[in-house]
């Protein structure tokens, strides 16, 4: 009973839903990846010897510090954590995680804007995906009674 149930929810999912989804899913990845990676890194550069941490600077390379590399893995990793379940209930319908993305494509939206407005005309992709996103959750009416 329990997969009949499951199967009829996941023929009534919007194409672009599970789109959207994956690529959540697949920024989880990056993210959880990223964080392990600076969290790993933060700690090996603690044990670097001073001597090391000299000869950088000498060389005017300036690295921050090992609590600041693992703090910026942990933010990564809770991040990472957040988006695996915006994801998730954005397959389920739930609205706050339609919200969510609507929210981030608008603030990714207007960050694409400035860079054009800056030169920077490779950012028209972002501008023409990030605009999709927001009309295929927003306006278009399939999806709207998905999230209702």
């Amino acid at each position: 009973m329990k997969k009949e149930i499951s199967k009829e929810i996941s023929k009534n999912i919007p194409e672009g839903v599970r789109v959207i989804s994956v690529i959540s899913f697949v920024l989880v990845g990056i993210l959880l990846l990223a964080g392990i990676g600076f969290v790993n890194f933060g700690e090996s550069f603690s044990k670097m010897a001073d001597a090391d941490k000299a000869t950088l600077a000498q060389q005017g390379i300036s690295l921050p510090g090992s609590s600041t590399l693992v703090s910026i893995g942990i933010l990564f990793l809770i991040i990472g954590v957040l988006f695996y379940f915006v994801g998730r209930d954005l397959l389920c319908g739930k609205k706050w995680a339609m919200m969510v993305i609507v929210i981030l494509s608008i603030i990714f939206l207007i960050l694409a804007l400035w860079s054009l407005i800056q030169g920077r005309f490779s950012s028209i992709i972002s501008v023409v995906i990030e605009g999709l996103i927001i009309w295929y959750l927003i306006i278009r009416k399939e999806t709207k009674t998905f999230f209702n």
